[in-house]
């Protein structure tokens, strides 16, 4: 099932995750490959209803990047072709 373009950002403190959906079964997110110290390590990020979800630390980039990566995307209508991205 197709989408239409879209690119969520999750913000916890200096860092967050982003994840752009094409499709049901195909989308990019976000990654972090200069994390250093333990891959098991999770920030958590609290949803609009309050809920609170936690996502690898691996995923997180910083900040400043995701807002530069969302003002790319209004403008483009596509992931921006800076920072570290990895399908599923």
């Amino acid at each position: 099932m197709d989408l239409e373009p879209s690119l969520c950002a999750l913000l916890n403190g200096d860092r967050g995750w982003l994840v752009n959906l094409n499709t049901v079964e195909d989308g990019l997110q976000s990654i972090n490959p200069d994390l250093t110290g333990d891959p098991d390590r999770v920030r958590e990020y609290r949803m609009s209803n309050g809920q609170i979800d936690e996502f690898p630390e691996s995923w997180a980039i910083a900040r400043s990047t995701i807002i530069h990566a969302l003002e790319y995307f209004i403008d483009h209508g596509r992931p921006a072709p800076f920072g570290a991205w990895r399908g599923w």
